[in-house]
């Protein structure tokens, strides 16, 4: 299928003598089929996915770094590509050690931090804070890691649908610790309501925050052909 969509949007416009950069190529499934048309190099942060991607053609030139900080100069390629949902990933490393130090998070003070539900208790309690708890289908959850494991070539996409249930219920025990703490407030959003009725929630979220926030970049932010695993 990729290999069809390649051809058709890219192989009258590009020449065949082009230079092609794939951004955020991950385990390198379509700069394989990029590198069967012109040269190619993918590009992603992963140490896990580009050995899986070196493993599957070890003599295609694949480079680990950021897509901010581009490690190479102007018009070094003819074209880039960005075939699958590498942007919107731009985590902060350090939410991932808030467990072991949490020191950053005063100069976090007035911005928005994502934090995994499993995380929260380590959030000093000296802040305040207002946590927009996202609520997805834990159906689509499953569904979601499963095809991204099995990409990866990842043994755990075997794992069975036993996990939604342990899931049920971390998020039962996450959403009990925050009405607990009288140090935030906060509000649940249902993933699906917010994707296709955008109209009801945006308001809702915007005034959960002061209405301080630009309701129509939210709602221009929304690309509803990025919600693949829908339950139902």
């Amino acid at each position: 299928m990729w290999q069809v969509l390649i051809d058709h949007f890219f192989k009258g416009l590009v020449p065949a003598t082009a230079t092609v950069l794939d951004l955020g190529c991950g385990a390198g499934r379509h700069s394989r089929l990029l590198c069967e048309r012109w040269w190619t190099v993918g590009l992603d942060l992963s140490p896990a996915l580009l050995k899986i991607a070196h493993r599957e053609m070890p003599d295609a030139p694949y480079v680990r770094a950021d897509m901010r900080e581009l490690p190479f100069g102007v018009d070094s390629f003819d074209l880039v590509v960005n075939l699958f949902t590498s942007f919107g990933y731009f985590e902060d490393d350090r939410v991932k050690r808030l467990a072991q130090d949490s020191s950053w998070l005063e100069e976090a003070r007035g911005r928005a931090v994502k934090v995994i539900y499993r995380l929260l208790p380590h959030l000093p309690p000296h802040l305040a804070y207002r946590v927009i708890f996202m609520n997805r289908d834990l159906n689509e959850v499953y569904a979601s890691q499963r095809d991204m494991l099995e990409s990866r070539g990842d043994p755990a996409a075997s794992q069975d649908r036993s996990m939604i249930r342990a899931l049920a219920n971390e998020l039962d025990a996450a959403r009990q610790w925050l009405e607990q703490q009288a140090n935030l407030s906060f509000i649940e959003v249902p993933y699906g309501e917010l994707v296709s009725q955008s109209e009801v929630w945006i308001p809702r979220i915007s005034r959960f925050l002061d209405d301080e926030l630009d309701e129509q970049a939210m709602a221009d932010a929304i690309d509803p052909a990025l919600y693949r695993h829908r339950a139902g």
